[in-house]
């Protein structure tokens, strides 16, 4: 596995949670829906407050499942692992984003 195609996954899956999950983070004024009860990203811009519940998502439950498991070993496995979780990442935060753009656009 390299850096690109960790960050193209990992784009394709922020992309894939955020789309899963849009309608259930905005409500109809387009705010995010706060699901972090300390309010930590309250005062940050509607996009990043939306990247990082994408992003809490994909850490606590997408990784939890198989075949995740493979694509971790190969990351792993890979001859820069942390370059490559660091894109995986960055594609899954830039995915996240984008579908955010998109959406929400299309509800106005």
């Amino acid at each position: 596995m390299n850096k690109r195609e960790a960050y193209l996954m990992g784009r394709s899956t922020g992309n894939g949670i955020a789309e899963h999950n849009f309608h259930d983070f905005i409500n109809e004024t387009d705010e995010v829906i706060d699901f972090i009860s300390t309010n930590l990203y309250q005062d940050d811009e509607p996009v990043y407050q939306f990247q990082c519940l994408v992003s809490q998502i994909e850490s606590e439950h997408y990784r939890q499942f198989s075949p995740f498991e493979f694509t971790a070993q190969a990351f792993n496995e890979s001859k820069y692992p942390d370059e490559v979780w660091t894109e995986y990442e960055r594609g899954v935060w830039n995915g996240s984003k984008q579908t955010y753009y998109k959406l929400n656009r299309r509800q106005k």
